[in-house]
C-alpha cells in the first residue's frame, strides 16, 4: 500500500494529474472452462471472517505502519462481517501497538495465511470512507519477502473521494522504485457507491480496472530498469488513518469511518487448448509411496477424494519429491487437495531455487482445493511437499503443471 514510495517503506504521495491514455487490453477475465478460474475468494456471506483465509494482521506480525507515520491500530474488533460484507472500522480510540501510542483503532485483513498466486486477476468491490486522514487501500506483497516488490491495486485519500492512485514498485539494485499514477473522476465520488477496483497482473504488464474499464497499463519495457513483480503474492485490504502522505487526523476527521468490502477474489487463466501433462509420477498414491519419500507420521490411507487412496500425516509428518526437467524462467502451477481431520493446519507447498518456499495452507474438515504458482528462475528442478506440525490429515491428487 503505497503511493510514490512504498507503503512499506514509507514517502508522500504523487503528485497528481490524471493518467495517460491506455491501449484496450484482452477482454476482462469471465469464469468459465475457456476464460479464467478462480483461485481465492470471499463474498463475504457469512456471520464472522474466515480465519482460514484471513489474518487482521501483516505476515510479520505488526499491527500497524508507524514507517508511515500512520496514527491507527489495527484490532480484531474492528472487523466484521455484516449483511454479506466485509467492514473494516476506523474509529477515534486511543490505542498501543509498535511502539506507538495511537489516536485511532481500525481494521485490516490479509490473505496470507492462504493465498500465493503468481500473475492472475485480482479484484475488490467496495465502497469507500470519507474524511481527513483517511486512507484505504487494497494491494498487494510478495509471500517470501525477498525484494521490495508492491502492486497497489487501488489507494484513496479521505479528503479527495473523487480520485484514485495505481501503483507499482519494484526494487533495482537495492533501491526502491516506483510508477505512482493519480486517476482523477470529476464528478464522481467513490464513497457514495459501490466500485470494481482491479488488476490484470501478466508477466511484463499490469494493467488497472475501474468498474470494468482500463484505466493504466505499466510495462516492464515504459522505463529504464523497471520490472514487473515476478513474485508470488497475497492480497491486502485496509483502512489506514493518518500518515506522512494523508495527513494528520484532526477534529474533522471522522469519529467513526468504515471501508465496506463487498467481495474479494483472485482469478487465473485457464489453459483454453493444448496439452498440458500433470508432471507428478502417482499424484494421487495410488501406487502407493512410489515417487514419494514418506517421513515422521506420513501413511498412505483409504481416506480419499478420488480412487481408493490418500496421504495421511499424523502428528509432525510429511511427504516430498524433487521434480527435474523444468523450463527456466517459466511459472508453474502446484493444485492438490486437502482435508484437515482435527482442524490443525495442513499445506502443500514448493521449494524453489534459492530456497525460496511457497505454500497454501487449510484447516477444512472437508476436502478443499489449494493452488499453488512460482517460477523456476535459471534453474530447472523444484522440490514440491505435503506437511502439517500436528494433527491429522490426509492430502490427494496433486497436480503440477505449466501455468496458463
Amino acid at each position: 500500500m503505497a503511493s510514490c514510495g512504498s507503503r512499506i517503506d514509507g514517502g508522500g504521495g504523487p503528485d497528481g494529474g490524471t493518467a495517460e491514455d491506455v491501449v484496450v487490453p484482452p477482454p476482462l477475465p469471465t469464469v468459465g472452462p475457456l476464460g479464467w478460474q478462480r483461485t481465492f475468494w470471499d463474498e463475504f456471506n457469512g456471520t464472522a471472517l474466515d480465519r482460514t483465509k484471513w489474518a487482521t494482521k501483516f505476515k510479520w506480525g505488526g499491527s500497524s505502519l508507524p514507517q508511515n507515520g500512520e496514527r491507527e491500530c489495527y484490532v480484531d474488533q474492528n472487523v466484521s462481517l455484516s449483511g454479506g460484507r466485509l467492514l473494516l472500522k476506523a474509529e477515534r480510540r486511543t490505542m498501543t501497538c509498535d511502539g506507538r501510542t495511537n489516536p485511532f483503532a481500525s481494521g485490516m485483513v490479509s490473505a496470507h495465511p492462504s493465498m500465493a498466486q503468481l500473475y492472475g486477476y485480482f479484484e475488490m468491490r467496495a465502497k469507500m470512507p470519507r474524511g481527513k486522514a483517511l486512507w484505504p487501500a487494497f494491494w498487494s506483497l510478495p509471500n517470501q519477502k525477498t525484494t521490495l516488490a508492491e502492486i497497489d491495486v487501488v489507494e484513496l485519500l479521505g479528503h479527495e473521494p473523487t480520485k484514485l492512485y495505481m501503483n507499482v514498485h519494484w526494487e533495482t539494485s537495492g533501491v526502491r522504485q516506483s510508477l505512482s499514477t493519480a486517476y482523477s473522476f470529476p464528478g464522481w465520488d467513490f464513497s457514495t457507491g459501490y466500485h470494481t477496483y482491479a488488476v490484470d497482473w501478466r508477466p511484463g504488464s499490469i494493467t488497472w480496472y475501474v468498474d470494468g474499464n482500463p484505466r493504466k497499463v505499466f510495462r516492464a519495457s515504459d522505463a529504464p530498469g523497471s520490472y514487473v513483480p515476478y513474485e508470488s503474492m497475497y492480497l491486502i485490504a485496509n483502512l489506514a488513518v493518518g500518515g506522512a502522505w494523508p495527513g494528520e487526523p484532526d477534529a474533522t476527521t471522522p469519529a467513526v469511518s468504515y471501508l465496506e468490502i463487498d467481495h474479494i477474489r483472485a482469478l487465473e487463466q485457464v489453459n483454453a487448448g493444448g496439452a498440458n501433462p500433470n508432471l507428478l509420477v502417482n499424484p494421487g498414491f495410488e501406487s502407493g509411496t512410489t515417487s514419494w519419500r514418506f517421513y515422521g507420521g506420513a501413511t498412505i490411507s483409504t481416506l480419499a477424494r478420488s480412487g481408493t487412496r490418500a496421504a495421511r500425516l499424523e502428528g509432525q509428518a510429511g511427504f516430498e519429491r524433487v521434480v527435474t526437467n523444468l523450463k527456466p524462467f517459466t511459472v508453474y502451477r502446484m493444485t492438490g487437495w486437502l482435508r484437515s481431520l482435527t482442524g490443525s493446519k495442513t499445506m502443500i507447498g514448493v521449494k524453489n531455487y534459492g530456497g525460496h518456499q511457497y505454500q497454501n495452507v487449510t484447516v477444512a474438515r472437508s476436502y478443499e482445493q489449494r493452488t499453488v504458482t512460482f517460477m523456476t528462475g535459471n534453474t530447472t528442478s523444484a522440490l514440491v511437499f505435503g506437511y502439517q506440525a500436528d494433527g491429522s490429515s490426509v492430502i490427494d491428487d496433486l497436480q503440477l503443471t505449466v501455468a496458463p
